[in-house]
Formats: structure tokens, C-alpha cells, sequence
């Protein structure tokens, strides 16, 4: 029996890498973390060849010095065991080693990543990942560090540009057994085969619009003669790819932007959870193809089946150093998923996890948004970034203090929450700009900047923009002037968290009670403020309404170290359903919780949430 390894949505890709090949035999069907007999290991046989690309176009590491390699059960990717091979000072040659560790038969997952120093140390320039049934006695693994290309494919499709607008293709190349090859620089060779009265395209593939037509360009490798056409529609306008209509493309709570839910009707019932490995960050979100993605504090973006669970790939976000606090996840609706972090943002394609583009000029300090082809980014020290999704390319940038948060889109303006730390005292403003020509709409200082710490504004499909105060206030602004609508009193509101938008228009938000200031509740009201539906128990830290009026948060267990999944009814606030999450876990880092993120609802109801305990959970 042979094992299939893909290097699709894969760690850390270099400019110059190799396939890996994994033909691993192997057998029995009993699951790695079962107990049993501890009677098996796993061997490699390692084929080095020689340092040099060949006529017959295979590509091998000509760079990799060592490898190195992570065995873990399957499902249980914390239990990790590791191994470090140097390449032999001869080569070709082939190479055996051996995980010194018994092992209870089951099915293993083996990653490997090849390094450009010895000892596992510097760039990693290609990696992958097999799955291993391992049974009793030796399990021999076979691994070929070349392939010859079988068959390209251009991602992205369909493509467009628009008049004067400038986009970098993007290929995968593929083995004879479809795994996913990386490739040198300059291995493959993009041409136009028709309409050239409508664009150009370099060699590396950088395509520009000239006029509004059709043509077909070509990706080619020369030593085979492997090619993949695509078409280009040139269009009179820029791109218009947004967030994607899934259910929960980001995080935020705002109608007029996201159309962030799409459905209601779980029942408190756990569906799956998936282990992340280690604590997740921020919140799961939705894609197309029934794809739901989550990142956590390694770095590790995961892209799960919505409805099973069932991991579909995962990569390594490049530039890492050290472990992510949070993190942005994107998706929009040409399927390509956008992750921003400490180091910059990184491009994927959605449904096979290989990289699109990589920008680090800005160090993202909140969650992103999308629209009209450009990705927006809240950042630390630069305002908000303006990124040209299909290229990477930073644009240019909206003014801010030191640390930018949250960013929504209505109205043909974009709002944001700027503050700065260092002066006393403290300052924080809320700027409105123009999205067309870029000026400054309207700014508002913010009363008692003691530090909003993520605050952001959400906006009603009416054009209105909410706004939860550090004064204690919940302000209704007119999103065009700034101007101030309503206000509810200091005494009836706490400050945090951000207030959600149900899709009959009414708010959910933070409430403290005017005769008990410790005691804290959530409450609705209606959208002009001037009519309370319900006060209840508990209260959260993040509100998601799903279309029926139901809030989703995680809050505290009465009397226990736990906090659960809660599901408000929408017309009284009374507890629909509670899910315990953490399972005891109670050593959560300050300013995060145990739920770091919101929960996201899916256009099937199905509710998902990450956890302390390292889980992502569905609910139905």
C-alpha cells in the first residue's frame, strides 16, 4: 500500500525548492493514540542526488544542507517526535535512518522540511507531509528528492484585470502522481498565445491590461514542454473581488460590510472539533466550498471541511519569529484567503493552500477588511494600509496614531479607531475616509482615551455607525457627517465589547446596571437606541446574531473555572443552549480569554469557535 504526499498548502516556500516524494508502505487500520504494544518503527531510506538541475528537467534541493522531520499520531499533533538527517559530503547517495522511538501501530502523520544549513538550521526551501500506517517490526518510507513535471495548472481562474492595472500570475506545477512541485526561479516561462492588442506579460508571468478584450496566455516549462493556458478578461474597471458571501468571510459584527451571518438553527450539540496543536488565535472563518479556516499561535493555518471537520490542507506562515498573539484571516470571493500577522500578510489560495503573494511592509495589529479588489489593514505605527489583493502590492495608507484597529466599510467611507499610547494624555480619534479620493470625510477625537485596545465602530445597512465609547457610552452616529444621533447615558453601559447588529437592525451589547455597577448583563435594543427589547444573563465578551435574532458568545460558567457557548433567544434573551469548551483548561493569558475570537455562523447554522484547549468546535 502506498502512501499519496502533496506539497499543496505547505510551510515556508523558498524561490528555489524540490519535491518530495513519500512512497510509504505500511499496515493496519487501529488509530496511533489507541493503546497498545509499542513494537514499531519507522525508517527512512533516503535517495541524495546530485547538486545540479539536469537536462531531463528534475528539481532537486541544490541548496538543502539537512532535513528535518516531525512524527506525530494522527490527531494528535502536540505528541511530536523529531529527527534531524544532514546531507551525506557526497551525493548522489543514499542515506537510512531510523526514529529511535517504539511506537503502537496505527496511522502517523511525517512532515519533513528541507533546510539550507546543517543541523535543521537556516531557510526552509521545500517541506511536505505523508500520512504513515505504522505496524509491528520496521516501516520502511521511501523518499526521492526529485520529480520531473508532469502537468502545470494557472491559478486563480478566472482572471480579469482591468485597463492599466498590472497582476502577477500564479502556477502550480505537478509530479506524474499530482504532487505539488516547488520550482527554481525562472523554471517556468509565461507567454501570450492570443489577443495581444490587450495586454502584455513578462516572462515571470507580471500580466498588464492595455485594452479591454480577451486573450489566452501560457505558462510553459521548456525542457518537457508542459503548458497550461488561461484566459484573461481586460476590463475598463479595476478589480471588484470582495468578501467572500459565505456566512463569516471576517471577523466583526457589521451589516453594512460583511453580511457576516447567513444562517441560525444550531442546537447546542458538538458536531466535530479538530485539535489545532496548539492554542487557536482569533476567530474561525468561512469560505467558499464549505472551507473553514483557523490559524494558530504557531503560525499554522489550517483550511478544514465545514461540515466534517476533515483537515483539506495546511501551511506555515513564512517570516515567523516566535509565537503569534492574534492574528486576521480573510477570505474573499475570487477564493483566495488572506492572512495578516505580526510579520506582514500572507496570500493563499483558498481551496489548495499554495501561496499567492507575500507583503511584508506593514506589521498588521488588527482585522483586516475587503473590498473592491483592495485589502485594508489596520496596522502598528502606519495607520491603515491599503494592499492591491491580486499583486500584493501596497498602494498607499490612511493616517493614524500608533496602533490602528478594526477598519469598516459603508457608505463609500472607511472607519477606523486610531489611538496613541506614548502621549499624556492618551489620544484616540475616529476618522472617516473617502475611499475614492482618499481625504479625511470627518475625524472625532474620542472622549477618555484611557486605551481603547481593539475598539472599533460597526455600521447599520442604513449608513448609521455604532460605537461603544471608553467613556461608557454607546453612541449612534450619522456615518456621512460624525455627527452624534443618540447616546445612552455612562450609567447603562460598560464599554466593552463592541456592539452587534442584528439583521432586523436592533443592537446587542454590553450592559451594566444602573443600580448595581458590578452587575454586568447583555442587552438589546432597538436601532435608534430609544427602546430596550430585553436585559439578560450572561454576558460575553464577543456578540455574533445569527438571522434569527439569536446571540452567540462565550461567557463564564456560573460557580465553574469554565467557560461555555451560549445562545441567547433573540426576543427575550433567554438561554437557548450552553456548550462547555475548555474542558478545565483555566490558564488563559491576559487580554485574550478563553474563546480569543467570535463565533462564526455558516449559511448551514452550524456555529464554530476556537478555544484555550487548542479546538476548533462546530456546533449544530
Amino acid at each position: 500500500m502506498y502512501s499519496k504526499f502533496s506539497l499543496r498548502g505547505l510551510a515556508a516556500w523558498a524561490a528555489l525548492g524540490f519535491a518530495l516524494l513519500f512512497p510509504g508502505c505500511g499496515g493496519g487500520k487501529s488509530s496511533a493514540g489507541d493503546a497498545g504494544t509499542r513494537t514499531g518503527q519507522v525508517q527512512l531510506h533516503i535517495l541524495w542526488p546530485a547538486q545540479i538541475k539536469t537536462g531531463s528537467s528534475r528539481y532537486i534541493p541544490a541548496y538543502a544542507a539537512s532535513l528535518f522531520f516531525e512524527l506525530s499520531p494522527k490527531g494528535q499533533p502536540s505528541k511530536i517526535y523529531t529527527l534531524i538527517v544532514n546531507r551525506p559530503a557526497n551525493t548522489p547517495a543514499a542515506q537510512d535512518v531510523t526514529f529511535t522511538q517504539l511506537l503502537s501501530s496505527g496511522t502517523y502523520e511525517l512532515a519533513g522540511a528541507a533546510r539550507a544549513l546543517p543541523d535543521a538550521q537556516g531557510a526552509t526551501v521545500a517541506s511536505g507531509a505523508v500520512e504513515v500506517n505504522v505496524h509491528s517490526g520496521m516501516n520502511p518510507v521511501s523518499l526521492t528528492l526529485n520529480s520531473t513535471v508532469k502537468t502545470l495548472q494557472v491559478l486563480g481562474q478566472p482572471l480579469s484585470a482591468g485597463v492599466g492595472q498590472s497582476v502577477t500570475l500564479q502556477s502550480g506545477a505537478f509530479d506524474p502522481d499530482g504532487n505539488g512541485l516547488l520550482l527554481p526561479d525562472g523554471a517556468l516561462t509565461w507567454s501570450i498565445v492570443s489577443g495581444s492588442q490587450f495586454g502584455t506579460i513578462t516572462a515571470g508571468g507580471k500580466f498588464t491590461g492595455t485594452a479591454a478584450g480577451t486573450l489566452k496566455v501560457r505558462v510553459s516549462e521548456p525542457v518537457t514542454k508542459v503548458f497550461a493556458d488561461a484566459t484573461i478578461t481586460v476590463t475598463s474597471q479595476g478589480s471588484t473581488a470582495g468578501l467572500a458571501k459565505s456566512g463569516y468571510p471576517k471577523a466583526g459584527v457589521d451589516v453594512g460590510n460583511t453580511s457576516l451571518v447567513t444562517g441560525s438553527g444550531a442546537t447546542g450539540q458538538i458536531a466535530w472539533n479538530f485539535d489545532l496543536g496548539t492554542r487557536g488565535v482569533n476567530t474561525p472563518v468561512l469560505g467558499n466550498n464549505n472551507l473553514l479556516f483557523a490559524l494558530n499561535q504557531k503560525g499554522v493555518v489550517f483550511a478544514l471541511n465545514a461540515l466534517t471537520g476533515a483537515k483539506v490542507w495546511q501551511a506555515t506562515l513564512p517570516n515567523l519569529l516566535g509565537e503569534l498573539p492574534t492574528g486576521s484571516l480573510v477570505v474573499s470571493d475570487d477564493n483566495t484567503l488572506y492572512v495578516g500577522y505580526s510579520f506582514g500578510i500572507q496570500a493563499y489560495d483558498a481551496g489548495t493552500g499554495l501561496p499567492k503573494w507575500t507583503n511584508v511592509d506593514y506589521r498588521v495589529n488588527a482585522n483586516m477588511t475587503l473590498s473592491q479588489g483592495k485589502l485594508y489593514v489596520p496596522t502598528n505605527q502606519q495607520g491603515i494600509a491599503v494592499i492591491d489583493i491580486r499583486t500584493g502590492t501596497s498602494l498607499t495608507t490612511y493616517a493614524g496614531l500608533e496602533y490602528t484597529y478594526d477598519p469598516v466599510i459603508a457608505n463609500g467611507l472607511i472607519y477606523y479607531v486610531t489611538e496613541a499610547f506614548s502621549g499624556s494624555p492618551r489620544s484616540a480619534v475616529l476618522n472617516a475616509v473617502n475611499l475614492t479620493t482618499g481625504a479625511v470625510a470627518w475625524s472625532n477625537p474620542l472622549p477618555d482615551p484611557s486605551g481603547y485596545n481593539g475598539q472599533y465602530p460597526v455600521a447599520s445597512s442604513d449608513g448609521s455607525l455604532y460605537f461603544s465609547s471608553g467613556d461608557g457610552n454607546l453612541y449612534l452616529l450619522d456615518g456621512l457627517t460624525g455627527k452624534v444621533k443618540k447616546m445612552l447615558p455612562a450609567s447603562l453601559l460598560a464599554g466593552f465589547p463592541e456592539p452587534a447588529i442584528g439583521s432586523d437592525g436592533s443592537i446587542t451589547f454590553l450592559y451594566l446596571d444602573p443600580t448595581n455597577f458590578s452587575t454586568r448583563k447583555t442587552a438589546r435594543y432597538n436601532a435608534a437606541l430609544t427602546q430596550k427589547i430585553w436585559i439578560a444573563d450572561p454576558v460575553f465578551r464577543q456578540y455574533t446574531v445569527g438571522t434569527d435574532g439569536t446571540v452567540y458568545g462565550a461567557g463564564d460558567v456560573a460557580g465553574l473555572d469554565q467557560t461555555a457557548l451560549y445562545a441567547l433567544n433573540g426576543v427575550d434573551g433567554t438561554v437557548k443552549w450552553k456548550v462547555p469548551l475548555t474542558r478545565g483548561v483555566s490558564a488563559a493569558p491576559p487580554g485574550f480569554g478563553q474563546v480569543p475570537g467570535y463565533a462564526a455562523v455558516g449559511p448551514t447554522g452550524m456555529v464554530y469557535v476556537v478555544s484555550i484547549d487548542q479546538q476548533v468546535y462546530a456546533i449544530k
